[in-house]
């Protein structure tokens, strides 16, 4: 566990590489960035950020404005503080949470890396607009899911579109109009590996039994829209297991499964199985996508919509859903839980599944 000690070295490190002055929440994003958690100032009896550093950092000055809170060290030129504290100099665009003006940006230095997991991040945000979203929508959208403006300065970008052509690997980006900017997922095919330790049934086994890792295809989205060529009569079909409802779509001859139905079962409490598999380094092959912007899935979206609740999607929608194959729900099992009888009892239903349905 990380002391005090330990917690305001590594704190201090992320506020350096930050070049502030900087954003309370920007700051704090950048440590779960680089620290793989959040600062546990409630761990030391506080109950927020800025009252921690106040009485822990005395190098630190925080000045509070009417949208939050500026860090900057108290040997840093005072106009910073003055301007933010007089909230009249303030534009009403320096207010906007998705905009980063001079306020909040940090004397330019030498690009740094971005994190891997930021760039996990990014991309599991890309990965819910197959179809592509504009950079400026993105930014918007960053904002909702974190909390936060999108922190380009802090890797030495002077905006998001720099930040977003250095990152071939997360976004396609392609000019649309005048100012005007796309984004897509990448479109390309790499390779992930597991180690056996994590996957150590025979029967589950599709390489050389000398193998020490596993090597699993990667679908990642492309601009090319999938579209079924084959819908069988009774293409949704409910489940009833012990762990709860199983939902199987039947698909081009193929048993794909919701990845928010296996969310489900798991317990989660969203559908970020994509994610938490892209963490530990796994991809699956054979990964669907359905869109509402595609007529051609609506029928499917339709029969799917009324077991929502099964497959946690919120609101009135089924915006985007991911379809994996059902042969590897039970790797994936094996990847997402630690409860070596859970995940026994759960690939048991799933093969009996399979079996039923001529997918094993």
């Amino acid at each position: 566990m990380e002391d005090l000690k330990e917690c305001s070295e590594n704190l201090r490190e992320t506020m350096k590489n930050c070049c502030p002055p900087v954003h309370l929440s920007v700051l704090m994003r950048a440590y779960r960035i680089e620290n793989g958690r959040e600062v546990p100032f409630e761990r030391y009896g506080y109950s927020n950020a800025e009252d921690f550093l106040r009485d822990n950092f005395p190098e630190l000055n925080l000045v509070k404005y009417d949208k939050g809170c500026i860090v900057h060290y108290k040997d840093d030129a005072p106009a910073v503080e003055v301007n933010v504290a007089n909230r009249s100099h303030i534009s009403q665009a320096a207010a906007s949470p998705t905009i980063t003006t001079n306020i909040f940006t940090p004397r330019w230095a030498k690009k740094k890396e971005v994190p891997l997991p930021f760039r996990v991040f990014l991309r599991r945000i890309i990965d819910m607009y197959p179809l592509g979203i504009t950079a400026r929508d993105f930014v918007d959208v960053f904002y909702q899911k974190s909390g936060s403006p999108l922190s380009y300065q802090l890797y030495g970008y002077p905006g998001h579109l720099s930040m977003f052509k250095d990152l071939p690997d997360v976004f396609r980006l392609e000019q649309i109009s005048d100012g005007e900017h796309k984004l897509y997922p990448v479109e390309k095919t790499v390779t992930g590996t597991i180690p056996n330790s994590n996957l150590n049934t025979r029967a589950e086994t599709q390489t050389s039994s000398q193998s020490s890792t596993r090597e699993i295809g990667t679908w990642v989205p492309s601009s090319s829209t999938f579209r079924p060529s084959k819908l069988s009569l009774n293409p949704v079909r409910v489940w009833k297991t012990a762990f709860g409802t199983f939902i199987t779509v039947e698909l081009d001859g193929d048993v794909l499964v919701p990845t928010g139905s296996v969310a489900c079962m798991i317990g989660l409490s969203e559908d970020d199985v994509l994610f938490r598999l892209k963490q530990q380094g796994v991809d699956v092959r054979g990964v669907k996508f359905l869109s509402n912007e595609v007529p051609e899935h609506l029928p499917l979206l339709q029969k799917l919509f009324p077991h929502k609740s099964s497959l946690l999607i919120q609101g009135e929608a089924c915006p985007v859903v991911s379809l994996i194959p059902i042969q590897s729900c039970r790797f994936i099992l094996k990847a997402l839980l630690e409860e070596p009888k859970s995940i026994q009892e759960l690939t048991k239903e799933i093969r009996a599944l399979s079996l039923t349905l001529g997918a094993s």
